[in-house]
Formats: C-alpha cells, sequence, structure tokens
C-alpha cells in the first residue's frame, strides 16, 4: 500500500512538471498573439494535471481572446467552484479567484449577460476593493448593458411588423435612424469615441433574433419584399453589418443565388469586392478569431458562383488583394478536414484566370512576392485535396451549391496579458 502511494506521488509530480511545460509554452503563445497555441498548450496541460487550477485561468483569457465566451466562462466557473468546495471561500487564492472573476465577467459580457457579468466584478471588488481596473470594467459594462436595453426597446415594436414594414423598421434600425426618446424629450448628444469609425450603412448590430426573422421574411415574400429590400441599400447595410457580427453571410447566401438583378445590383455596388475586403481582415490572423469554416464556405461559393461572369471577374481580377486572400484563407484552416472548402476556393482563383486574364499575369507580373510561393501552396493543396468521402463533406456541398451553378457555367465563356 505504502508502494502504491509513493508511485502515485512520483506520477502526480511528473504529470505537474509536464503540465508547467506545456502552461510556459501557452503564456508564451499568449504573449505572442498566438491564441489557438496557446489555448491548445492549455488544454494539453490539463489532461496531465486537471486541478491545476491556473492553467484554467490562463485558457479562459485565450479562449476569450478567440471569442469562445461560454468555454471561457466554465473555465472561470470551474476555478472558482474549485475554491468554493476546498478552500470555502475566495480569500485563500485571492489573486486567483480575481483572475477567474474578472475574466468570467469578460466572457459574461461577450454573451450579453450582463447581470451576471457585473455580479462577477462585485465579488471581484471585495477581494480587492481598491482596484480601478475593475472599477473601469463596471463602467464600461453598465454603459454596454444600457445601451443593449435601449435597444431591446426600440426593437420591441418589430414584434408584431411583417413584411416590408419589417425590413423598412430593421433597416431604420440598423442605419441608425431611430430612437427610444420620447418627443417632448430633448435628444440626447451621444459622446465622441475614439477608435475606429462605425461603417456608413450598418451602425449596430445584426442580432442573432433579427437576423433569424429577416431571413424568414425573405423566404417567406420572396423576390419582390426581397428586391425592395435592395432599394433601400439593404445589401449594403447586410455587408456593413459583418462588422459586428456573420449573421449578414447567412442571409446573402439565401438571396443572392436566387434574383439576378440581386446579383447584378450586388456587382455594381462593389459588394463582392467588400466581401473579399472582410474575409481578408478576419482571417489574416490564423492564430486569431478566425471566421467559422462553414462561413467561409458560404463566401467562398458567393464568389465562386459570381466569377462565373466576365464583369465580376474583370472586376475582381483586377484587386490585388486576391492573390493574397487565396493564402490568407489557407493558411487559417485545416485543409484535410476542409476539403469540399478548400476545392471551392481553387475553383474561384481558377474562374479569374479566365476572360481578360489579368488575375493570372498579376500572379506572374508580382515584384513583391514571388509567384513560386502561390503555385507551391497551389500544388500542395492539389496534391491533397480529393473527392468529397465524409458525410459532411457531401452535406456541405450540397447545401452551398448554387442551383443556378450548371447553368451558369454553360451560358458564361467557359469561360496580440496576464499570465503566472
Amino acid at each position: 500500500m505504502e508502494a502504491d502511494i509513493n508511485e502515485r506521488s512520483r506520477k502526480r509530480k511528473k504529470d505537474k512538471k509536464a503540465a508547467t511545460v506545456l502552461k510556459l509554452k501557452g503564456n508564451d503563445m499568449m504573449k505572442r498573439g498566438l491564441y489557438k497555441t496557446a489555448n491548445h498548450n492549455y488544454t494539453q496541460a490539463l489532461e496531465c494535471a486537471k486541478d491545476y487550477m491556473v492553467i484554467y485561468t490562463n485558457r479562459a483569457l485565450a479562449r476569450i481572446k478567440l471569442q469562445m465566451w461560454q468555454e471561457g466562462a466554465d473555465d472561470c466557473t470551474r476555478v472558482l467552484e474549485y475554491q468554493e468546495v476546498f478552500n470555502d471561500n475566495y480569500l485563500k487564492e485571492p489573486d486567483l479567484c480575481f483572475k477567474a472573476l474578472t475574466r468570467r465577467a469578460q466572457a459574461m459580457r461577450g454573451m450579453k449577460e450582463f447581470e451576471l457579468c457585473l455580479a462577477d466584478l462585485t465579488e471581484a471588488e471585495k477581494l480587492y476593493p481598491e482596484q480601478e481596473a475593475v472599477q473601469k470594467l463596471r463602467k464600461t459594462y453598465t454603459d454596454d448593458w444600457e445601451h443593449e436595453k435601449r435597444v431591446c426597446r426600440i426593437m420591441a415594436d418589430a414584434d408584431v411588423l411583417k413584411g416590408k414594414e419589417f425590413v423598412d423598421f430593421l433597416l431604420n434600425f440598423l442605419q441608425g435612424k431611430m430612437s427610444d426618446e420620447k418627443e417632448d424629450e430633448e435628444p440626447k448628444e451621444e459622446p465622441k469615441k475614439r477608435g475606429p469609425q462605425l461603417p456608413k450603412w450598418c451602425k449596430l448590430e445584426l442580432n442573432d433574433e433579427n437576423a433569424t426573422k429577416l431571413r424568414a421574411v425573405l423566404k417567406e415574400q420572396g423576390e419582390d419584399v426581397t428586391l425592395y429590400m435592395n432599394t433601400r441599400d439593404g445589401m449594403k447595410v447586410l455587408v456593413d453589418s459583418l462588422e459586428f457580427n456573420d449573421n449578414g453571410i447567412d442571409i446573402l447566401s439565401d438571396v443572392l443565388p436566387l434574383y439576378q438583378k440581386l446579383r447584378e445590383d450586388f456587382q455594381r455596388q462593389r459588394l463582392y469586392e467588400r466581401l473579399i475586403d472582410f474575409l481578408y481582415k478576419r482571417n489574416l490572423d490564423a492564430e486569431g478569431n478566425t471566421l467559422a469554416d462553414e462561413k467561409v464556405l458560404k463566401i467562398l461559393t458567393l464568389l465562386e458562383n459570381a466569377s462565373m461572369h466576365e464583369e465580376v471577374r474583370t472586376d475582381l481580377s483586377e484587386k490585388k488583394k486576391i492573390k493574397d486572400l487565396f493564402l490568407v484563407v489557407i493558411n487559417s484552416i485545416d485543409i484535410k478536414n476542409n476539403r469540399v472548402l478548400v476545392s471551392q476556393l481553387i475553383s474561384f482563383a481558377s474562374n479569374l484566370c479566365y476572360g481578360t486574364g489579368k488575375f493570372r499575369r498579376m500572379l506572374i507580373a508580382d515584384k513583391d512576392k514571388k509567384p513560386e510561393d502561390f503555385f507551391g501552396t497551389l500544388k500542395q493543396i492539389l496534391e491533397s485535396v480529393v473527392e468529397p468521402e465524409t458525410k459532411k463533406d457531401a452535406e456541405m456541398l450540397d447545401e452551398n451549391k448554387s442551383p443556378n451553378t450548371e447553368k451558369k457555367a454553360q451560358e458564361e465563356d467557359g469561360k496580440k496579458v496576464d499570465l503566472k
């Protein structure tokens, strides 16, 4: 029995040492802004020592950086529950609990659970009452909650609206043309904020609820309401809304393949180029909060279908960022698990080589980058991409294939922390 106890003790020390090495690797990755790798390192460390509490708060921070709100909150909750069970309260390890509380507050804010968020900050203040950082967070999160309440008051009127009335109401709201202030009240002057400017056509977030209702309205009402929304600059609003979240991608993926007039206007407004800019920006940092693979696939499907048209090819092939987009997307995904996505990307790039051939000539004439980089990557991908073999691949392909793809193919001319 004593031998068994000694053996277990040696194993725990060995596992703790291995976990510490992985934790330090994760800390280094965090300092370098490599959040996905840090999250992976911390997860491996916890597989060695599940009771190494400080790693949970470190992993929580990495997950918050990746906007994995629920997962980050769960890591913090595990630390706090451990302290409540084994230490009775948070006072035996105040530093650790302070981090867990403030980071869970961040995660709760991300999920718009403001009451729980502020409750965690209250507990954190009990540990360190003079901590100015918590006071600043409380003010920021309180302001965010008030903003969310205001949005809810405004949108409460939209519950009974249908069809064009809902579209008008939602577009006015997203463009910042609505207020919850009473007519006899003086309008409040918004304080000037530093930092990036809001998009031109969309000033507020298209949340999940409104996005779901809009999709349903457009599906039910069909072409008339969809084209009416377009005349109200609706497609511009949807593309600009991507600065807040990716809900607009699903709507664009629903309607663009259906109506030729909509696609023509989308091109004239140069919105395909805006989609490329968005995808490039979101996936440029492969270790950051990149766009989900299914969303990338939807955008690439829209671009690939559009690039079958000579006018679209001409405009897009002149965009210098288009070649870099290819490498940015490839570097941000798992190629082996995204065969369909990679195939769609290659098809898009291939389409751009038809017609005027400007994209093809740009690949060769780029003085800043060697064409071998592009073609070497392309060769590597082509050697690894095979026909869809899994059910997931097949389903993703069916869901994103445009009903008009085959017809159009025939008609066209071939044509960057606090860590321990």
